[in-house]
């Protein structure tokens, strides 16, 4: 699945979250681009990136792991929705800390 056709899930509702979640964990790629999308103009898109990241968080924090310096700036960012998003995602990936990162920002 590309990123284009995962957006394109996302917009029209027509799948569960899981099935999005177990598409992405499978394309490393997705993951990337979900996380540049919470930088995206759109808000819209931010949002939505924010929801099937916090699923991923669940399944799969480790996969999330990787983009800590990314989900903190979010968390430092301006819109305190999304970075409410983030700190909540981070405190998943947080079980998975094997380099003390975590310990940095508390």
């Amino acid at each position: 699945m590309t990123i284009g056709e995962l957006f394109s899930y996302i917009g029209s509702k027509t799948v569960s979250g899981q099935y999005l979640v177990e598409q992405a964990l499978g394309q490393p790629g997705v993951i990337n681009s979900l996380v540049e999308g919470l930088f995206a103009r759109d808000v819209r898109v931010q949002y939505e990136c924010s929801g099937l990241l916090g699923l991923i968080s669940l399944a799969a924090p480790a996969k999330l792991y990787p983009h800590f310096n990314s989900l903190r700036d979010v968390v430092a960012g301006p819109d305190k929705v999304l970075g409410a998003d983030a700190r909540r995602i981070l405190n998943h990936v947080s079980r998975v800390d094997t380099q003390g990162k975590f310990t940095t920002i508390l």
